[in-house]
């Protein structure tokens, strides 16, 4: 998966297989009360602006529902490496009715494109390489950023959306299983009835599509470009980040232990939740203390992540000219 270098560890020898074992798996009870913990903050939130009639309440609450959206991908994609539930079926039908299909997303499609980055991770045929590809100067990323926010980037990010997406779930040789199909019709069936005989498009189109399309990109190009982007030829301790963050940043940035990247990349088999647990070990281990180096948030400082970007040399190949 991984090109480490010579005087890198491996893997096992990192952390004690016993901690492995046990914080690999999956765990059905607990993915399903953090599933369900998202859901209630956005409906939560989404009552709250519907009593207030305020927009003093509603932008916030529209970020708010922004947050969660990219938390329920994070837990999608615990579901592409089939760590919701031990049943395959079972795994798939929560991932794909509670986390994927809100968003117009397969969890197949986006399983076979994430499995390919992690068999080519940094490398030409990486199929993330491209957000890893950061805009030469500061003012460039912050460009890029009020491009998603305002649109301007929607239709590049529905095409690539299309690679994992729903509009390609019908193609012959989609590689989508017919179940999957058969269940995304159902839930577009009944979304688009409750919808309809409720009256409630325009909530749908305020609430959640905005969010979708107009915050929830910026925090995707983030998160893209914090988990490998100035890493690219680094070996297997060096390759992705691992970032300490703040409340705020985890609330915002950071949900679901995403900024555990590296952890991720080591032990693909150990589920979101128990990324921090797992990352408390590895640094107990002298050589990930002193081989992986560890970020300091996203934004503030020289070890933050745009500090490592821009405030420090990085790769000329990581940046786009």
């Amino acid at each position: 998966m991984m090109s480490p270098s010579c005087s890198s560890p491996s893997r096992s020898s990192l952390v004690a297989p016993t901690v492995v074992r046990a914080l690999s798996g999956a765990a059905l009870g607990r993915a399903a009360a953090i599933i369900c913990q998202q859901w209630a903050v956005i409906f939560a939130a989404v009552a709250l602006s519907i009593w207030a009639q305020s927009w003093l309440v509603t932008l916030p609450v529209l970020l708010i529902v922004a947050t969660r959206q990219h938390a329920l991908l994070v837990l999608m994609h615990d579901g592409a490496h089939r760590l919701l539930a031990g049943n395959r079926f079972s795994n798939d039908l929560l991932s794909n009715l509670a986390l994927s299909f809100p968003l117009f997303v397969s969890t197949s499609r986006y399983r076979e494109h994430h499995l390919r980055h992690h068999r080519n991770v940094n490398r030409a045929n990486d199929p993330d390489l491209e957000e890893s590809t950061i805009p030469a100067t500061q003012r460039g990323l912050l460009l890029l950023l009020a491009r998603d926010a305002t649109l301007l980037t929607v239709l590049k990010s529905l095409r690539s959306l299309d690679r994992f997406g729903m509009a390609g779930m019908f193609r012959r040789n989609s590689g989508v299983p017919a179940r999957e199909k058969y269940a995304f019709c159902a839930f577009a069936t009944v979304l688009i009835g409750t919808l309809t005989t409720s009256g409630g498009w325009s909530l749908f189109v305020l609430y959640w599509l905005t969010p979708m399309l107009v915050l929830l990109p910026p925090l995707l190009r983030i998160r893209g470009v914090s988990e490998h982007a100035g890493r690219l030829g680094r070996g297997l301790l060096g390759h992705a980040r691992s970032i300490d963050v703040s409340l705020a940043e985890r609330l915002i940035l950071a949900p679901c232990n995403v900024n555990r990247h590296l952890e991720h990349h080591l032990f693909p088999g150990i589920p979101s939740y128990n990324l921090e647990t797992l990352s408390t070990a590895l640094r107990a281990h002298p050589l990930f203390a002193s081989q992986a180096p560890i970020t300091r948030g996203y934004f503030w400082g020289a070890r933050s992540v745009r500090g490592e970007l821009y405030c420090a040399d990085h790769t000329a190949g990581d940046a786009a000219s």
